[in-house]
């Protein structure tokens, strides 16, 4: 029995588990841009440190000097420090992500964080651990070519290696920066989330910081190989790479990382399937029937009448409920009319081609003239022969019959009119 119960409770505890790695994970990123952020600050400060001595007096050079030092070692503490912790974050929030799972809106299907998004998220984390590795060689050998007593040669040969390292380690850290991107916007398609992770802020902050150091440390780095070479253009290029890896780099991290902490506290806290989606739902809906296509008018069947006296027995717009469910139809009701089928009148056929049929038109139309006018010569004959009877004149009447004596108020009736 207390088999059976271990072997039940393995599922939940793998599920806590993963919960656990993803909030741990979060957090160590979370961390990590908190102290990319701190660099970020640090490194704007010592610039104003350094700016601040040629403004001081000579008491307090060299305490400029001083802050300018130490904001730059914390600063290089900090980015180290931030990449590991990153790196970290990334290891354990990709094993964390395996208990993601949602269903489909439209199959039902369960549906997980794919194994190619994981392993994205394990490429990101290495090639931003390598970063900080390299980070940590370029301090290690500063370091010891500081502590040893060595020739000009070796110092040079120090130098070299670390504008080397350094270049090297501005590719990888665009490299990883590219993971991190493809990694948080894949699981935000996966996991059908409405969060923005900003992993595209992070590649750009990771562009804009390989060109300063190419631009600073490559015109330095070929100077030093061959002092030979150089030239005003490549003066102008360390200049151009110093003012953005003292100025433009540092801006650009204080304004990515502060939207990438935000990014970190969402990825805690990612649920899949925050849109409508078929995980809300215990069975899996189905789609409605598509539209049938109309039936020609000779095809259409009349429906029945909705039935005289209750208001509730009329049933709603839509098809008939007869044969659905075990719900009997209605009683015939006495003096119900029957709506027999509509009737469909059909057109007559046109009449058939005739040649003649204008000429046909055109004596309809000329006898209706003759008749018209000769009704009106008819009325015309009777206005005329009243105004004589009336006027006392006759027009157009036998001989011998007496005419009638006209009355004076009629005509003048009729003359008004």
């Amino acid at each position: 029995m207390e088999d059976k119960g271990s072997a039940a409770r393995v599922p939940e505890v793998d599920l806590a588990l993963w919960r656990r790695r993803r909030e741990m994970g979060g957090a160590l990123i979370v961390a990590g841009s908190a102290s990319w952020l701190v660099h970020s600050v640090l490194m704007m400060v010592g610039l104003v440190g350094v700016f601040s001595i040629s403004l001081t007096t000579v008491f307090d050079v060299q305490r400029s000097v001083l802050v300018s030092l130490l904001s730059f070692i914390g600063a290089i503490i900090a980015v180290l420090f931030a990449t590991f912790l990153i790196g970290a974050g990334l290891l354990l929030y990709r094993t964390g992500i395996r208990d993601l799972s949602w269903k489909d809106w439209y199959t039902g299907e369960a549906r997980f964080v794919s194994k190619g998004t994981r392993s994205k998220g394990g490429t990101a984390a290495a090639f931003v651990l390598a970063y900080g590795i390299l980070g940590s060689a370029v301090i290690g050998i500063y370091a010891v070519s500081l502590s040893t007593v060595s020739g000009f040669q070796s110092a040079l040969n120090a130098m070299i290696l670390i504008l080397l390292l350094w270049m090297v380690a501005s590719i990888l850290l665009i490299i990883g920066a590219a993971f991190v991107s493809s990694f948080l916007r894949s699981l935000r398609t996966e996991a059908v989330s409405t969060e923005a992770f900003g992993g595209g802020g992070f590649l750009g902050y990771a562009i804009t910081n390989a060109i300063g150091v190419f631009l600073f440390a490559g015109p330095l780095f070929i100077i030093l190989l061959s002092p030979s070479t150089a030239s005003p253009g490549l003066l102008i290029a360390i200049v151009i790479g110093a003012v953005m890896v003292m100025i433009a780099v540092p801006i650009a991290g204080i304004v990515v990382f502060s939207f990438f902490i935000v990014s970190a506290l969402r990825l805690r806290r990612l649920q899949p399937g925050r849109r409508p989606a078929i995980g809300l739902f215990t069975s899996t809906p189905t789609m409605p029937p598509s539209p049938s296509a109309p039936r020609p008018s000779s095809q259409v069947v009349a429906s029945s009448p909705p039935p005289i006296g209750n208001p509730s027995a009329v049933p709603a717009a839509g098809p008939s409920w007869r044969g659905i469910g075990k719900v009997p139809p209605p009683p015939p009701l006495e003096g119900a009319f029957s709506n027999p089928a509509p009737t469909v009148i059909v057109p007559p056929p046109p009449p058939p081609e005739d040649p003649t049929w204008m000429l046909r038109l055109q004596a309809q139309i000329e006898s209706l003239e003759k008749a018209m006018n000769s009704r009106i010569d008819e009325l015309e004959q009777a206005i005329a022969e009243a105004k004589d009877k009336l006027s006392g004149k006759p027009a157009g009447k036998p001989a011998g019959k007496p005419e009638p004596e006209p009355s004076e108020k009629p005509a003048d009736e009729f003359d008004s009119l």
